[in-house]
């Protein structure tokens, strides 16, 4: 199987958008994941807006299970904020495009587009944070020669060992597709 459509594959099961052109492949923002959208953000925060307008001010005053409800509005506010953060942060680390073109990329946010080749990288580096016991966020980081960190690629996945095999997996492919010394 050839690398792109392997790199394409690891673009679709992580739910980054892309699309090959004229033998250019572009890489965008992170599909939208419907069903997590609402079945994460949207419906445990109307379920908890709507305990809060059926209990009211009455939570106090009802007695039995008054501290269940208040459980559980706080787990599905909750709920509906870690993952609206999640989605955020992947949102912010894949923000910019990134196309693939000629062993070079060219990363386009707002405001410019500056194009990386062998020439004007540093390195490659993989960043891992916790975000909670059975969660890592991993970022795919391109370092020029002034010492700036661009994003190239940030997902999390629950597994931190599948996480750091991604993304080494895509340190190995960006760093022979831009030609890069080992």
């Amino acid at each position: 199987m050839e690398k792109n459509s392997i790199l394409q594959l690891k673009l679709k099961r992580l739910k980054i958008k892309y699309f090959e052109k004229n033998g250019r492949i572009v890489i965008g923002k992170p599909k939208l994941d419907l069903v997590n959208f609402f079945g994460l953000i949207i419906f445990p925060l109307v379920v908890g807006i709507a305990l809060l307008i059926v209990f009211g001010g009455n939570i106090i005053e009802f007695e039995i299970g008054r501290g269940k409800v208040i459980a559980g509005l706080i787990f599905l506010f909750g709920t509906a904020i870690f993952n609206f953060s999640r989605m955020g942060s992947k949102w912010g680390n894949n923000s910019s495009t990134k196309t693939l073109v000629n062993n070079s990329i060219k990363i386009k946010d707002e405001n410019k587009e500056i194009t990386f080749n062998s020439e004007n990288i540093q390195e490659l580096i993989v960043e891992i944070t916790e975000i909670r016991e059975d969660l890592s966020e991993g970022t795919l980081k391109l370092i020029d020669l002034n010492g700036q960190k661009h994003i190239i690629l940030g997902f999390d996945d629950e597994n931190e060992q599948y996480l750091l095999n991604d993304l080494n997996w895509f340190v190995d492919y960006f760093s022979k597709y831009l030609k890069l010394k080992q």
